[in-house]
């Protein structure tokens, strides 16, 4: 579960070239709340 985490994240920080990273921590969390339900 880790691993596709830390795929998800590195693949949308590099898309944004860390732009708005704040967001996509906050969508990667979501993400993770809505699987793990």
């Amino acid at each position: 579960m880790i691993l596709v985490i830390n795929f998800f994240e590195r693949m949308l920080t590099i898309r944004l070239v860390g732009r708005n990273h704040l967001q996509i921590h906050q969508f990667v969390l979501y993400f993770l709340d809505q699987i793990s339900k």
